[in-house]
């Protein structure tokens, strides 16, 4: 009897930014990734599934290579989620920030097994989570929940404008001074060592068409599942 696979998988097209920027810096990213059992060129199909583990192992381990203390703000920086080919299908005819939110809360299992996203309603906003699993020890994770930090501000960016920082930003990593005072992250109030990573966006922003969105790649509507286009009142 055939049995679906319960390790953790991701797209390629979410370690590419990582490999790029280890390339750029002139990590010896071919000998690196064979090591970690990841193929030593990145495959030219980013929607293949490769071990999660594998690869958040890869990004610490440049990162600590390199002492590079925002290696996943910097890869994030260079190659945005907005721009990331399996991406694309969430702003296909989106009306507004809220349908873009409640998409990637819904395909994100489809981009990382392990991924799980939430919007909670609390008064006058709402709280973007993160309820993803840590693959790697605590202190390890620091290059990844960045990276992921910075891609769901990326996705609120696309109606607020590139200059839009989160009132308030939850990590559950314990304080950094480097990461409190990234520029892709201020002037945001960082509270560290919390439960969950989330951050606060205003009601009012939701409505918003994604005007600041500009980049529209072709890819496969097989990507595209039955994900509606709600709208907020």
């Amino acid at each position: 009897m055939h049995q679906q696979s319960t390790l953790p998988l991701i797209r390629v097209a979410f370690l590419e930014p990582f490999y790029l920027l280890a390339k750029n810096i002139g990590s010896p990213v071919e000998s690196i990734m064979p090591s970690l059992y990841l193929p030593a060129q990145m495959p030219n199909e980013k929607d293949l599934l490769l071990l999660e583990t594998s690869c958040w192992k890869f990004v610490q381990t440049i990162a600590e290579r390199e002492g590079h203390t925002l290696f996943g703000l910097e890869a994030t920086t260079r190659n945005p989620w907005t721009e990331l080919s399996t991406m694309q299908p969430l702003f296909k005819d989106c009306a507004n920030l809220y349908t873009l939110l409640k998409r990637l809360v819904y395909i994100a299992p489809l981009q990382s097994k392990t991924s799980l996203f939430a919007l909670e309603e609390e008064r006058d906003f709402i709280w973007f989570i993160d309820y993803s699993p840590c693959l790697l020890p605590e202190q390890d994770c620091t290059q990844v929940m960045t990276s992921t930090l910075l891609g769901m501000m990326q996705l609120i960016q696309t109606a607020a404008g590139d200059k839009w920082r989160p009132a308030e930003i939850h990590m559950t990593i314990g304080h950094s001074r480097e990461i409190e005072y990234a520029k892709q992250l201020n002037p945001s109030r960082i509270l560290f060592s919390q439960p969950v990573m989330k951050f606060s966006v205003p009601r009012s922003l939701l409505a918003l068409p994604l005007s600041n969105f500009v980049k529209k790649n072709h890819v496969e509507e097989r990507y595209l599942m039955t994900l509606g286009s709600d709208s907020i009142e």
